[in-house]
């Protein structure tokens, strides 16, 4: 299998990143994975902030202690401000994850051609 197959599997199955560290080029995995984590940290504090939210509300009782009523509280979207940030931070790690493994491909290519 081609290092730039291979490369780009590594970034699209594993984590972003990971197949510029496969080629050696710490630097750019390093950069495109803190980007990745970063918005990583992101959605997952926005869904523990709201997590956090439903589970008071049911602590003090303005929830009854139901499967489908906490469901809906979970499905329903937050307010505009924070499923915006959100929404932002999922876009953003979408992205990332697509221009890394993209660019893993082609970083890959270039090795293929030394080869």
């Amino acid at each position: 299998m081609k290092e730039s197959v291979k490369a780009a599997l590594w970034s699209i199955f594993i984590f972003p990143g990971s197949g510029h560290f496969y080629l050696k080029k710490p630097l750019v995995g390093t950069l495109v994975a803190g980007i990745a984590i970063a918005a990583l940290v992101v959605i997952l504090a926005k869904m523990m902030e709201r997590a956090s939210q439903i589970a008071d509300k049911i602590v003090t009782g303005e929830v009854p202690l139901d499967l489908a009523v906490i469901t809906e509280l979970v499905t329903k979207q937050s307010e505009l401000g924070q499923s915006l940030g959100l929404e932002i931070a999922s876009y953003g790690l979408l992205a990332v994850w697509v221009v890394a493994a993209i660019d893993a491909y082609r970083l890959g290519r270039k090795q293929d051609r030394v080869l």
